[in-house]
């Protein structure tokens, strides 16, 4: 009998994560070219959320098929208090904006700063794209607007590229 779905998953990490941003990505443009705007936007957050987690990761040198596990992300946000980025909270992984300012604040901390430019859109693409998602749009059946469509895509994509450029 094959294995379930949710038994071959394979552990977080940086390769998995880039993996799977690619293809929620793809999943968001079919549903996109469906009419699926609310599906689309959706699941292009959580591309964009976990390609900035990627790119966090490398940043700090984890291999890329390092495991990243829970205690990896809580010290994410622990770190991000010691440089002085604000993060919402201890068990809170989902914040786009949290997430990018820590990326240019331990570029900065490890001394290798982020360009301004890229640092500064990197940080305003993340909240734009934050004023327009969360996870919690999976409990709601809004439409999202077209106008929403295109802006959010826009973002996404380049986060997605950016990171996988890191």
């Amino acid at each position: 009998m094959p294995k379930r779905l949710i038994d071959r998953l394979r552990p977080d990490s940086i390769r998995e994560f880039r993996a799977a941003a690619k293809e929620r990505l793809a999943d968001g443009l079919e549903l996109a070219g469906l009419g699926r705007r609310t599906a689309a936007i959706y699941l292009w957050g959580y591309a964009a959320e976990i390609s900035l987690k990627a790119w966090y990761f490398d940043t700090i040198h984890f291999h890329h098929d390092q495991p990243i596990r829970r205690v990896d992300l809580r010290s994410a946000a622990q770190r991000a208090n010691m440089l002085g980025s604000a993060w919402p909270g201890p068990n809170q992984f989902h914040d786009l904006a949290a997430w990018a300012d820590l990326i240019v604040a331990e570029h900065i901390a490890l001394g290798s700063p982020i360009p301004v430019i890229e640092a500064s859109k990197l940080q305003g693409s993340a909240r734009r794209l934050h004023s327009q998602w969360r996870e919690i749009l999976r409990y709601h059946s809004n439409m999202a607007y077209e106008f929403e469509l295109v802006h959010v895509r826009e973002i996404v994509l380049w986060i997605v590229a950016a990171a996988h450029t890191s």
